[in-house]
């Protein structure tokens, strides 16, 4: 039923909507029935609201609506109108989380209010934080209710609905001026925003940052230098009070465009006149109060006179009063306090009077005292009545920073601090410091010392800093810290070792994204972890965001932090739960914890095998020891009884030599008796031959026993080391003709063929006689032992010059 290409789809409860090139088909779901709407429009997309009401986009035909059982109504084309569209080409549709259509358009983003029933075009200039392109194609709202947007040539921007009073004028893109920061800022009474700069003069700009006016130096009836150090609005007179440096004090009359400069109208050497330099700027109570290098001065408006305040110092860099006419002024390092009425009655107050590296920036009085603002001491507070003085530092209060720059109060009493960590909200009831981070979003901008601050009653907040201005709504932002949203976060990012990871590289830790990742493993060398993480909820860019995790495992309690990086070193192997959520000021979790499990392998020397390893080797070492101790305790045992053994052996032996030495003194004398018998045989009676050699021979053997027994007691002498050889020169020839001689009968018996052969002459030795006989005794009874029966033995005798050797 639908010839023409088909360009949208749109499926509803009862009914079915086709968009093509030929218009608008509507099919019932349940009959079927087709009606063809918006015949010869090319549709380019088809919506339906909450309410039920269908809205459509054309290619050239602009914007349709048509009610839930209605018939499509077409939009008016009114640019510049609250009554339609400023578009024809109408591509795409969002809802916002209040009702509200956004649509876009070849030419922009516009918007249907429901409660207002209007239209409107939305035209926030570039360097103000618009669009990048005017041509938008695609639209898509978030959970969160934020919305993104698709531009032609311009990529992807976002915004929330609820929080599009957050802008960044970006002045220096703007105008291209030169200038250091802005410093301060006031509005008039239509609204128009006044700030100075420092080296580009004044510019005023309307509610959509147009620049309307420009005060500079060089430029005819004009301020005298372009250096602005203060400025401040008189709403009776509809004036502007400008504080220069080397310019001294100039008056712009907005109406007409005047400009008066009152370095001209006294000498500037005089002290009753500011002079070229001047600090600070403020009107009170239809008079103007300054300070200057010459001390503080007072200016009527109506007479255009100068009055100097008889104050104690000069050098004043500003003030503040409250509502009674209380007024605070700093001088560096001390606070003045004084009254309007009657300046010759002041107080002055040291300022932390044990710090010597720090100075004051600021003065900001409430009714029952002043903040001031310091370099390197941080907040202190003097509460007049009392005369006490409260610091509030980094240590222990819990700012970011103890370097403050600027101070204001909102409209609904909170104290809003910039310093070199961002922008800082304080809350007097409770002591609570909250960080506002301005700078994330726009990072190119930095807030420095000088950089103006400024709250005025309908809750819009300007902060200048160095490319611009910030504006946003008290309303808009969640200074305490408790977030809307319930978005869990994410992680984003991991680095292992220094090393980024990400999914299928050579680490093989990421199989797929992390954010989609719950678990990942890792080498026991794999020990050093960074996770970066983030939250996807874009419309709370400008609040604090708080933080607290816990490494299950590692950590015991939670910890809390405001940075989006995590680092982990040095993690023994185990397993790991990491948990992170978002909180609350008060550190109560809102939103979803994000987990993720770690898994840190054991080296091999912590395996199940290696332990089993170490076991069997400790009991091997144990095994060996005890081995060593038993064998060296068997060896010590048998030692102990060889050498009780050897002692027993010893005691008997030496009890056998005693025994056998008696024994030898018992032979010796019976011997004796045979040896003096056989002597007087020999000597009274004469016997036959043979039987006087047989005589003669027992004589000999006895004398023989007789020193064998000798022997025997000079043996024990030699066993205790008494014995000593008795040396003497001999012939060795005859010597061994005795020993042989005494050894023939006894080879006759035994038919031994027993000879010798010995030298003739004479072989003289030195040589112990006694020992020697026994040797060469002890050798032919063994010759005969071992000879057999009808056997030869020889004894030989042969000499040389220097030695003898004797044979057997």
């Amino acid at each position: 039923r639908v010839s023409s290409p088909i360009t949208c789809l749109l499926l509803t409860d009862d009914t079915f909507y086709v968009g093509a090139r030929d218009g608008l088909h509507r099919f019932d779901r349940h009959s079927g029935n087709h009606t063809h709407l918006l015949a010869g429009k090319e549709l380019y997309r088809i919506f339906e609201s909450s309410t039920r009401e269908l809205w459509i986009g054309t290619r050239m035909e602009g914007l349709y609506r048509m009610p839930s059982g209605g018939t499509p109504m077409k939009v008016p084309y009114s640019p510049g109108s609250s009554d339609g569209i400023s578009s024809l080409q109408v591509r795409e549709f969002v809802e916002d989380d209040e009702g509200n259509i956004w649509f876009g358009t070849f030419d922009g983003l516009q918007k249907y209010s429901v409660r207002d029933r209007c239209y409107s075009l939305i035209q926030i200039p570039r360097y103000v934080g618009g669009l990048n392109h005017p041509s938008i194609y695609s639209l898509c709202k978030d959970r969160d209710g934020t919305i993104w947007i698709g531009s032609y040539f311009g990529g992807v921007n976002y915004f929330q609905p609820r929080y599009d009073n957050f802008v960044h004028f970006d002045y220096e893109e703007r105008r291209g001026l030169y200038y250091s920061y802005i410093g301060d800022l006031v509005t008039d009474r239509d609204g128009h925003l006044w700030f100075c700069t420092d080296g580009g003069g004044v510019t005023c700009a309307d509610k959509d940052w147009k620049i309307l006016r420009q005060l500079a130096a060089g430029e005819p009836h004009s301020i005298l230098h372009n250096n602005i150090k203060s400025i401040t609005y008189d709403p009776r007179r509809h004036q502007l009070y400008i504080g220069t440096y080397l310019g001294g004090l100039s008056r712009y009359d907005i109406a007409t465009g005047q400009v008066h400069n009152y370095l001209h109208d006294a000498d500037a050497q005089s002290d009753n006149v500011p002079g070229d330099i001047v600090f600070h700027v403020r009107v009170w109570r239809d008079k103007l109060y300054l300070t200057s290098r010459k001390g503080v001065f007072t200016f009527d408006l109506s007479t255009n006179r100068f009055h100097r305040l008889p104050l104690p110092f000069n050098y004043y860099q500003h003030f503040d009063f409250d509502d009674q006419g209380n007024i605070y002024l700093i001088d560096g390092r001390q606070l003045v306090h004084t009254h309007v009425d009657n300046p010759e009655d002041y107080t002055v107050v040291p300022l932390v009077p044990n710090r010597i590296d720090f100075t004051t920036t600021r003065v900001l009085a409430d009714r029952n005292g002043a903040y001031v603002t310091t370099l390197g001491s941080g907040l202190l507070y003097y509460e007049r009545t009392s005369g006490d003085l409260t610091q509030y530092t980094a240590a222990r209060h819990g700012m970011p920073s103890d370097y403050c720059y600027n101070i204001c109060s909102t409209r609904s009493g909170r104290i809003l601090i910039t310093g070199d960590k961002d922008v800082v909200c304080f809350q007097p009831e409770s002591g609570e410091f909250t960080a506002v981070g301005l700078t994330h979003n726009f990072p190119l901008s930095h807030i420095i010392h000088g950089c103006g601050i400024l709250s005025v009653p309908d809750g819009r907040i300007f902060i200048g800093d160095t490319q611009g201005v910030t504006m946003f709504s008290e309303d808009d932002f969640v200074l305490t810290g408790r977030a809307v949203h319930h978005t869990p976060c994410h992680f984003s990012h991991l680095w292992v070792n220094n090393e980024s990871v990400i999914p299928g590289d050579k680490t093989g830790i990421l199989q797929q994204a992390l954010p989609f990742t719950r678990h990942i493993r890792l080498n026991h060398d794999q020990n050093h972890l960074i996770f970066r993480f983030a939250s996807p909820a874009y419309g709370q860019q400008f609040s604090e965001r708080r933080f607290c995790h816990r490494l299950d495992g590692l950590d015991k309690e939670w910890i809390r932090t405001t940075r989006t990086e995590l680092h982990y070193t040095n993690l023994s192997p185990g397993s790991y739960t990491l948990r992170l959520t978002e909180t609350d000021a008060s550190g109560q979790p809102v939103g979803d914890e994000a987990v993720m499990e770690i898994t840190i392998a054991s080296p091999w020397y912590f395996t199940w095998w290696a332990y089993l390893c170490y076991a069997l080797v400790f009991l091997g070492v144990v095994w060996y020891y005890l081995t060593s101790r038993i064998a060296k305790r068997t060896l010590a045992l048998s030692l102990e009884k060889e050498r009780f053994e050897k002692q027993h052996i010893e005691r008997v032996n030496h009890e056998k030599l005693v025994f056998f030495t008696n024994v030898s003194h018992e032979f010796r004398t019976p011997l004796t008796l045979i040896v003096s018998h056989t002597e007087l045989l020999l000597q009274r009676y004469t016997l036959d031959t043979p039987l006087y050699d047989h005589v003669l021979k027992i004589k000999k053997n006895a004398r023989k026993m007789n020193r064998l027994i000798s022997d025997l007691l000079e043996f024990r002498k030699l066993d205790q080391n008494h014995g000593l050889l008795r040396m003497r020169r001999q012939d060795l020839s005859m010597f061994l003709a005795e020993i042989f001689v005494s050894f023939a009968d006894y080879a006759q018996q035994r038919h031994i063929a027993y000879t010798h052969h010995l030298p003739e002459k004479p072989v003289p030795c030195w040589f112990d006689p006694s020992l020697m006989e026994k040797v060469f005794i002890n050798l032919l009874s063994n010759a005969f032992k071992y000879t057999p029966d009808k056997g030869r033995i020889t004894l030989r005798l042969d000499t040389d010059d220097d030695y003898v050797v004797i044979s057997f």
